[in-house]
This record gives C-alpha cells, sequence and structure tokens, in this order.
C-alpha cells in the first residue's frame, strides 16, 4: 500500500502556471500547509511577476476561484504553430476546449483536432472574419471563456527596410492583426 502524501489529488502542482481570474498568469510555487482563526488549511502559493504579488488560494477552492480550465473554451489566434500552438496545448492539458485560429488552415485544423477541439483559417486582421469564428466557436464549443490573442506580425518595406520605411498601409495591417485582434 502505498502512502498518500500532501500533492496528491491536487490539480496543481509546483512549477504549474495558472489561470486566475482577478489577476491573470500566476506560477505555483509550492502547497501549504497554514493556520487560519484555529483551522489548519492547506493552500498553493501563486506568484504573479508582473503585478509582484503573492496569493494564497485554499487548494479545496482552486476550481471554485476559477483556476481550473476544465470544461472552459479557449481561442487561441496564431494557434497552429510556435508559441501560440505551445500556449493551446498548456490550456487542453489542463482541461481546456481549443480552437485554433491561423492562417494556415492545414496546420491549424490539424492542431484543433488533436486538441480535441477545433481549427481553421482566419485572417484575424478582418474583423467579420474573426466575428463568424468566434461565433462558430460558441455554437461548437459553448461560450468562450479564455481568449488568447497570440497572432503577430511585422512588416517593412522600402530601401532601408526598416519599421519607419513602411507604408501606412503595412502599419494599418499591423495595427488590425497585432493590437485589434
Amino acid at each position: 500500500m502505498t502512502k498518500k502524501t500532501a500533492n496528491d489529488n491536487k490539480t496543481f502542482k509546483k512549477g504549474d502556471y495558472i489561470v486566475y481570474p482577478a489577476h491573470g498568469v500566476g506560477r505555483v510555487t509550492g502547497v501549504e500547509k497554514e493556520t487560519v482563526a484555529g483551522f489548519d488549511i492547506e493552500v498553493y502559493v501563486v506568484s504573479f511577476e508582473q503585478d509582484k504579488m503573492t496569493l494564497r488560494v485554499p487548494t479545496g477552492k482552486a476550481v471554485a476561484s476559477g483556476m481550473d480550465l476544465t470544461g472552459k473554451t479557449a481561442i487561441v489566434t496564431g494557434g497552429a504553430s510556435g508559441i501560440g500552438l505551445a500556449v493551446a496545448k498548456a490550456l487542453h492539458a489542463k482541461g481546456a476546449r481549443i480552437a485554433i485560429a491561423d492562417l494556415n488552415a492545414v496546420a491549424a485544423s490539424e492542431a484543433g483536432k488533436t486538441l480535441g477541439g477545433f481549427g481553421e483559417s482566419v485572417n484575424v486582421g478582418d474583423e467579420a472574419a474573426l466575428v463568424r469564428f468566434i461565433n462558430k466557436v460558441e455554437r461548437t464549443l459553448g461560450p468562450v471563456d479564455i481568449y488568447i490573442s497570440n497572432a503577430g506580425l511585422g512588416v517593412t518595406d522600402g530601401p532601408g527596410w526598416g519599421a519607419g520605411d513602411a507604408p501606412n498601409a503595412s502599419w494599418n495591417l499591423c495595427w488590425q492583426v497585432n493590437v485589434m485582434a
């Protein structure tokens, strides 16, 4: 018979990244026992580097607090490869349903199917195309809980091949994809 440890049957372990609704992405730095008002409780210690804060969440309240992604619907733009695919895989590993939007139709479809959802070619710089995709996600997988705007591009043009040489149309395209989508 194996003796159970304090981390058995826990949703998260040290080093896991989590999404906390009020603070964004944090990293579990440990699981500790604390005494509060005379009661011993076990808590996840979560560090939010961007806010320079640490949060303690009772292990029994992790799901209710929104840290568990089981059954949540996530859209990842630019999710067919690279960082976007890595994010989609991480969300799927924590139980989220995944929809991939990417210009590469074949890679988006394959990634979506592999992760138990779907993917398709979407130009996120085209607002109408993006709205159609989001509507399809909600009809197919349910309301969108998580939106990862990972698609991005950079353009240069002209004699110096620097950003300052790019025409206004290129800057507008970057704005639509990198900021507005």
